[in-house]
């Protein structure tokens, strides 16, 4: 950001030669880096840089509450036992070798690539834990292809993890030589920690203008209308395979009116998950979701009545 921020400046300044507008204006920048948070002054630091750092992040969210509230002091730099002033500064020193402006990028995807990358390593070393955040690439490409994003429309992935369907769908309209800046995206994420690595993933992808929300969505769906679900073209998700403690009670009386069809089992979401996307899509939309093997097994005719059409939901 800090890097983006001083080639943009330079800009300005070969522009018009207003040096104050140029540092100073946010209007003139995508974001807003006060002085604590440029790069140049964490360089100049040699003591209590955790702190700094910590500082440099509030403050980038404070001047950016839109796109970055919430998202970078999720992570507290100022643990002297895990990394001491020496530490970070080496680090620092390292990443001050690496100009990161979009000039010296071969792609300006090229670190949500990395950052992407990154993500599905993790995940890979997680475990079964890992897929709680990512989905395979290869299933979420399969997915998108089939769902057949175009722009102008509207996206939601209710359960979007570090938000690779989202992201995934903008490549399928690069791909199809469409504007991939015509199109809205919008998410939710229960997780916290997970929620601000769909952000950053988003960030590092330039998609900022996509509206992910935090909270639980079968119980508190946040994207919403005047007090109504919001309808979506397309509505792509990997929810959490059979998630047991989801809201049954609660889903009883539920004020969206989603379970038209019939109250998931007490310690299976997964069908609650796919009358939630059912209400969220609109009446030429499509939806798409993964689900476990078992999940056909844990329901019956009278629960589902729907489903005696065609049980063949794979």
């Amino acid at each position: 950001i800090s890097d983006v921020f001083d080639e943009e400046a330079e800009k300005i300044i070969r522009e018009t030669g207003d040096k104050k507008i140029a540092y100073e204006d946010p209007d003139y920048h995508d974001f807003s880096v006060p002085k604590r948070a440029r790069w140049d002054y964490l360089t100049s630091l040699t003591h209590d840089i955790g702190g700094a750092i910590n500082k440099a992040n509030d403050a980038l969210e404070e001047g950016n509450p839109e796109s970055l509230e919430g998202v970078l002091s999720t992570v507290d730099f100022n643990d002297k036992d895990r990394l001491p002033d020496h530490i970070l500064s080496q680090l620092i020193n390292h990443f001050s070798k690496i100009r990161l402006r979009n000039e010296d990028l071969e792609k300006p995807d090229i670190l949500g690539d990395a950052y992407e990358y990154l993500i599905a390593q993790f995940a890979s070393s997680a475990g079964k834990k890992g897929g709680e955040f990512y989905t395979p690439k290869e299933v979420v490409e399969l997915l998108v292809e089939i769902l057949d994003p175009k722009e102008g429309m509207r996206i939601c992935d209710p359960a979007c993890g570090s938000g690779g369907m989202l992201i995934q769908s903008v490549h399928h309209l690069r791909e199809k030589r469409q504007n991939p800046r015509n199109i809205s995206l919008y998410g939710q994420e229960i997780n916290v920690g997970t929620w601000a690595i769909c952000k950053m993933n988003l960030l590092l992808h330039g998609l900022q203008n996509a509206q992910v929300k935090r909270g639980d969505t079968l119980r508190d769906p946040q994207l919403l209308v005047k007090g109504q679900l919001m309808q979506f073209d397309i509505v792509i998700a990997n929810p959490p395979f059979s998630l047991k403690n989801w809201g049954y009670e609660r889903a009883q009386n539920d004020p969206y009116k989603r379970f038209r069809f019939g109250i998931s089992p007490k310690g299976y979401a997964d069908y609650a998950f796919v009358q939630h996307m059912i209400a969220t899509v609109n009446s030429t939309g499509k939806v798409g979701v993964v689900l476990p093997h078992g999940a056909l097994s844990v329901i019956n005719s009278q629960s589902f009545p729907f489903l005696d059409i065609q049980t063949s939901l794979s």
